[in-house]
């Protein structure tokens, strides 16, 4: 499916991050509120919806946790020289390791985000050991948060497990799961976003994308100008610049690698950006042990911890 400049504006509207590196996705696409966001007409917004789905490129959204949340640390790990043909078969490799959240997979490498307990160079390590890649590095390392935590309550529970299933489900059917009425849904997961829960994210296929890359710009150098360098350099962004702890970078889609490299060029020269590295992207594999070991996380999530 081919995507014009008004289809990329309407997913990142979705994908929405915050400066805090914050998914604030909609519960659900609200067709007004993404037409007074885009300046597109709320027909169109409908129309271009309904396309995005029947093209396979956007599946629908769920609901993505903040580990520190849920107790635990998230790290980000570049593995070069890892190319599956396909997202299965990377998830297949990965099953040992059923904390990556979401793989990247880009050409030549793979980038993926995994949450941990403390263990961070030494869980990337053995990933990159059963992937047999050629180099292991380092993007950001967030640990687990400190001291004891809240408790889940039952009801929030239900509501954060029934988030994750079925992207492209309504929200009736997601109260109907967390056995809660649509409204109640609708005021918990406010408050639940409030609180750093997490929010919703679209599920994209870049696969299903044709005549254009989705390239990711990092900052490799720079200083602290830099995140708002790459938003200067990037106004078309889909994605980014992420919060602290993450290296100042942005993904936005590019016609061909020639403008992709006039693009990188001129962000370059932002004040504030020094040496900026360039990825492009292939596709996003969001692997199925990841609801499992989230559901033990909610779980845990419930019970009080003692402080130390």
């Amino acid at each position: 499916m081919r995507l014009d400049d008004a289809d990329w504006l309407i997913l990142r509207e979705l994908f929405r991050w915050d400066a805090g590196n914050f998914a604030r996705g909609p519960l659900k696409a609200p067709v007004r509120e993404l037409a007074a966001r885009t300046g597109l007409h709320r027909n169109s917004i409908h129309a271009r919806l309904a396309a995005l789905r029947e093209g396979g490129v956007l599946q629908g959204s769920a609901f993505h946790p903040r580990h520190a949340f849920l107790g635990h640390g998230r790290m980000g790990f570049g593995f070069d020289g890892v190319t599956p043909a396909a997202p299965e078969d990377l998830e297949r490799a990965l099953e040992p390791f059923p904390g990556v959240e979401l793989a990247i997979l880009a050409h030549g490498l793979v980038f993926m985000h995994v949450w941990h307990q403390g263990e961070a160079r030494a869980l990337a390590e053995r990933i990159g050991r059963a992937l047999g890649a050629a180099r292991v590095w380092e993007s950001y390392v967030a640990p687990p948060p400190p001291g004891p935590r809240k408790p889940l309550a039952p009801m929030d529970a239900r509501i954060l497990r029934a988030l994750r299933h079925g992207p492209a489900r309504s929200v009736a059917s997601i109260a109907k799961e967390a056995r809660v009425s649509t409204r109640t849904l609708e005021r918990r997961m406010q408050r639940l976003q409030a609180e750093g829960a997490g929010g919703m994210v679209p599920r994209v296929s870049l696969a299903r994308i044709e005549g254009a890359l989705l390239v990711e710009y990092i900052a490799a150098e720079g200083d602290e100008r830099a995140s708002a360098g790459l938003e200067r350099a990037f106004p078309d962004r889909v994605l980014g610049p992420f919060g602290p702890g993450v290296p100042p970078q942005v993904a936005a889609p590019m016609p061909n690698l020639d403008q992709a490299e006039r693009r990188r060029a001129a962000a370059q020269k932002e004040p504030g950006v020094g040496r900026v590295e360039m990825v492009l992207m292939r596709d996003f594999l969001h692997p199925k042990a990841f609801d499992a070991f989230l559901e033990r996380a909610v779980a845990d999530a419930q019970r009080p911890v003692a402080a130390d």
